[in-house]
């Protein structure tokens, strides 16, 4: 069957994380995807005809929990967190990874230390700064975030990065959507 790797119990308008579970590569499993998924919604829809090629868009934006196309990186990554036991993270980003990622992994009781420059305080959701579990560090130089991020951890060894090929995962799913 050509169609294997489709869970047809979800539209991809509500999740392409659970529909197209089974592409993931390194097989999660269907109870932290579940407890992980808001709605990481992908729908493509006609735009425009130029020179008779129809052209469309992707639109991983407007479906989504957190309003952003991160929420489906934070969706596979944050179940793959919980299933590797990992009870706190910390990452390094300006905005919209760094809310998707904090709002998921708070959903599955993993605690968030995000660290952002400060001149994108502007960008963080008042959701993101009044969540249990989501703690916040600006950081006056843009170019030491990621430094402060990777001391952090350094220093508190309860504290995990998530590893950068689990990434790779959540592309699974847009793919198998595409």
């Amino acid at each position: 069957n050509p169609r294997w790797f489709i869970d047809e119990s979800f539209s991809a308008e509500e999740s392409v994380v659970l529909r197209y579970r089974k592409l993931h590569s390194f097989q999660i499993g269907l109870p932290e995807l579940a407890a992980s998924s808001i709605r990481e919604g992908c729908r493509v829809f006609p735009f425009m005809r130029y020179r008779d090629v129809e052209i469309s868009l992707l639109d991983a934006v407007s479906l989504s929990a957190t309003g952003t196309f991160k929420a489906i990186d934070a969706c596979v990554v944050s179940a793959l967190a919980k299933q590797a036991g990992i009870t706190k993270c910390a990452l390094a980003s300006g905005g919209n990874t760094g809310f998707a990622r904090a709002r998921y992994a708070e959903r599955l009781g993993i605690e968030t230390y995000w660290f952002y420059p400060a001149d994108n305080e502007y960008l963080i959701p008042a959701e993101a700064r009044t969540a249990k579990g989501i703690h916040l560090f600006p950081i006056e130089d843009p170019g030491k975030v990621k430094a402060a991020c990777n001391g952090f951890v350094a220093t508190h060894p309860d504290v995990a990065l998530i590893p950068v090929e689990w990434k790779t995962s959540s592309f699974e799913s847009l793919g198998g959507f595409i």
